[in-house]
């Protein structure tokens, strides 16, 4: 049983991983610059309620 929760807080912990990354992906294409992509990181980490 503990060894399926583990496999899925690494699958859950990828996941938001490539959220992140997408999220400064579309951000770079949509704004055309490098300089404002770490903003959906940022966004990801004030809104995380824990």
């Amino acid at each position: 049983m503990l060894l399926i929760v583990a496999i899925s807080q690494i699958f859950a912990g990828a996941g938001l991983v490539a959220g992140v990354t997408v999220g400064a992906l579309l951000a770079q294409d949509m704004l055309g610059t490098d300089s404002l992509t770490g903003i959906p990181a940022a966004l990801s980490k004030i809104n995380k309620h824990d």
